[in-house]
């Protein structure tokens, strides 16, 4: 015996025992928040970012640094906006759930009353 308990008991207290499991993911993530419904986004605003290029290039800005640069930051902001934090929440989801907030939100009033006044 250990501890005041025999071996039935220890053993019956490890099976009443509730396992919580945390930090289990509904998909599969490519790196941590970041799933393959997260990727589509990602490669159409890089596919619009390479166009806006193009676009920029034929109307005569030859700076190729430039031209590097307005991709890779279009991408890596669309990317970071739709990675989800500790919360399962990313950027995007959070001002959604703000604005459905806001809108629902209802405005009562108050009229301030001499509560005394009928009394007889």
């Amino acid at each position: 015996m250990k501890g005041g308990m025999d071996v039935q008991e220890q053993t019956e207290n490890i099976r009443n025992e509730l396992y919580m499991p945390t930090g289990l993911k509904m998909k599969k993530e490519l790196f941590p928040g970041f799933t393959k419904d997260d990727l589509i986004p990602t490669i159409i605003s890089g596919i619009v970012f390479v166009i806006l290029d193009c676009i920029l290039w034929m109307f005569g800005l030859q700076n190729v640094g430039i031209l590097f640069f307005i991709p890779a930051v279009g991408v890596t902001t669309v990317m970071f906006m739709m990675i989800k934090g500790e919360l399962n929440l990313s950027p995007v989801d959070f001002i959604r759930l703000e604005v459905n907030f806001a809108r629902e939100q209802r405005y009562y009033p108050y009229i301030a009353k001499n509560e005394w006044e009928n009394v007889e």
